[in-house]
């Protein structure tokens, strides 16, 4: 299912996103989001929520998928990270959840959460950012072998047009799912334009 991030405050349609051909969606899990997440579904649109330290402990109810953090390889140990993870997790173990999209680069982080477990979780995030699709594809190998029974989701990705179909295609054979960065998505400071192919 091609994807997109939507941005905090600035909901695309989803009339919009489907005549791009998005099929999936990721937000921040806020209070604030759950019509439009309502709305998405309704027009067939998937709905993964991330719970970060902007929901302040909110968990989005209209969702399909829910995401534990973003980016924490950056600024957390993995044994804080497994902790928090698992606390969320048994608090709401009927929900779908995946680990943080990891943007550092380095798999070790990810080796080091999941020799302690992540009971429940079904899958992983990477953001393969400022790599070619040949670096990309094996920095995403490197993580999957250390838990090659979780599905690997692509959560954040970018690349310049002449780049999209090719990375598109490694993504593909890689992960479930892959999200573009961003769909008009009002992110200050970030200046990727919207992805206005058919994916």
């Amino acid at each position: 299912m091609p994807g997109t991030n939507i941005g905090t405050g600035n909901y695309v349609p989803p009339d919009l996103l489907k005549s791009r051909g998005y099929t999936f969606v990721r937000l921040v899990s806020l209070p604030n989001a759950e019509d439009y997440a309502a709305l998405c579904r309704a027009r067939q649109i998937a709905v993964l929520a991330v719970v970060t330290g902007e929901s302040q402990g909110y968990v989005l109810g209209n969702a399909d998928v829910h995401q534990f953090d973003n980016e924490r390889d950056l600024d957390q140990s993995p044994s804080d990270y497994q902790l928090n993870a698992t606390f969320y997790q048994r608090t709401y173990p009927h929900l779908n959840w995946i680990a943080c999209g990891m943007a550092k680069g380095s798999p070790l982080w990810w080796r080091d959460v999941a020799a302690l477990g992540l009971p429940g979780f079904s899958g992983f995030a990477v953001h393969p950012y400022g790599k070619t699709a040949s670096q990309a594809a094996t920095l995403i190998n490197s993580y999957k072998s250390y838990t090659p029974n979780m599905d690997c989701w692509i959560t954040e990705w970018v690349r310049p047009a002449a780049e999209i179909p090719g990375y598109q295609k490694m993504l593909r054979e890689r992960a479930v799912h892959a999200f573009w960065f961003c769909e008009d998505c009002g992110v200050e400071g970030f200046s990727a334009p919207p992805l206005i192919f058919h994916v």
